[in-house]
């Protein structure tokens, strides 16, 4: 696991303290991607209990977790990956007849 140290500065112009954007992220989150992605494939794809991951994170990983706080990173995950999700379905329900942010990553595709 990666730990990121997000340091706060004084910004006199906005009179309040700034902080970078990390990317690895979700905005207003204390778990990064890949954290929230494993333990969402073990729930998930795998059938893990959220006892169980709480316990693989908290014994095995030493990461302190509770299963509110997975709940609620699973629901911001959620909320990302639903629109590309939504895309892909209406591209594959309607065909290709609507624009979208899909088309750069696959400029084959015909318009």
């Amino acid at each position: 696991m990666t730990e990121h140290t997000i340091y706060r500065y004084w910004c006199p112009h906005w009179r309040e303290n700034v902080e970078p954007v990390v990317p690895d992220v979700l905005p207003g989150s204390m778990f990064g991607l890949r954290v929230v992605v494993l333990s969402a494939w073990l729930h998930y794809l795998l059938g893990t209990t959220l006892a169980q991951i709480v316990d693989v994170f908290s014994v095995d990983l030493q990461f302190p977790l509770s299963p509110g706080g997975l709940v609620q990173m699973w629901r911001r995950l959620e909320g990302v990956l639903l629109a590309w999700h939504l895309e892909i379905w209406n591209l594959t329900v309607f065909g290709f007849q609507f624009t979208n942010s899909l088309f750069p990553l696959f400029p084959s595709v015909p318009r």
